[in-house]
Order: structure tokens, then sequence, then C-alpha cells
């Protein structure tokens, strides 16, 4: 049936965080080669957290050394669509019940918009591109607040300094 547009959210904070970690991973894009391994330098996680409520909506891991603009209309998109889980592969790893994105476990958050997206100045974030499009998908507003001023998106800032007290 047809998709109802809600706008539950006032305000949204989108944030970037550096993990403090390397990596190898293996990269497969063909199947039909071998994979290779490739090193990952400090990947950035971008991640768009409801002011109100400190609720996680998307987050997207970037392997490369700064995100693009691209990278951020994507995690919009991811944070309006509803959250599909995963495949664990990992033996014994599992969802507890009930768990997911607001996106997936509660109804109302399905297409869920937002009015204010709160940015810090970040140049992926300031994109004219980033703009017009939350502008045309959300009707909403982007607010770059001033630099150096991470109060205004605490939820997403209290998320950050909670990974770091956990080594990332």
């Amino acid at each position: 049936g047809p998709v109802t547009i809600a706008k539950p959210y006032q305000y949204i904070a989108l944030d970037m965080h550096i993990i403090d970690a390397n990596f190898w991973i293996k990269e497969c894009k063909d199947y039909t080669l071998p994979a290779r391994m490739m090193f990952i330098v400090r990947p950035r996680l971008l991640t768009l957290v409801e002011c109100c409520t400190g609720a996680i909506l998307a987050y997207l891991l970037v392997i490369k050394k700064e995100p693009n603009r691209w990278d951020v209309l994507r995690l919009i998109k991811k944070a309006i669509e509803p959250w599909q889980r995963m495949e664990l592969t990992i033996p014994g790893l599992r969802y507890t019940d009930g768990a997911g994105m607001p996106s997936s476990v509660i109804k109302e958050c399905r297409y869920a918009i937002w009015n204010v997206l709160l940015i810090d100045n970040a140049l992926a974030f300031l994109a004219n591109d980033v703009r017009s499009g939350v502008k045309a998908v959300t009707g909403g507003t982007v607010n770059d607040g001033p630099g150096r001023w991470p109060y205004k998106r605490w939820p997403v800032e209290s998320l950050f300094k909670l990974i770091e007290e956990h080594g990332y």
C-alpha cells in the first residue's frame, strides 16, 4: 500500500567519529576472482542521532580517508527507510528479541522525517547537495551551528564519548 510519511522527529544530529584503530579486511568484489587483503586506516563512523531520545537512527562506516556528500546522503536515506537486520554469520551471534533501529521496531518511525538536521562544519556535511537533499526529502532545514561548539549536538557527541571510553 501507500507509504505514510510522518515527522515525529524535531531535531536530528549528524556527526562523524574517527575510529582510532586499523584493520585488515578481505575485499571480494567479484567472486570469480581471488579476494585481496586491504588495510583500513582509522575508518570514519557517520551517525544520525535523534536529539530528544538519543536514539541512533542510522550509521555508516566509511573506510576512505574522508566521507563525501554521497556518504552523507546515503546515511540520510538509511535513516528514513526501514532498517533491515544484517545476516549474522558468526556462530552464536544473534539479535536480541525486539532489537533494531526505531525505523524497524516502531511502526510510526518507518519512513519518518525531521524538521531540523544539526551538523558541524565538516565539508561533506556543508555540501549544497546535502542541504538541497534534506530540503527536498524532509522539507526540513539544515542548521550548521558555530564551529567547535558541539553542545547543540550533545546526543551524538555523548555517543562518541562513550565509544572513545571503550577504546575507539
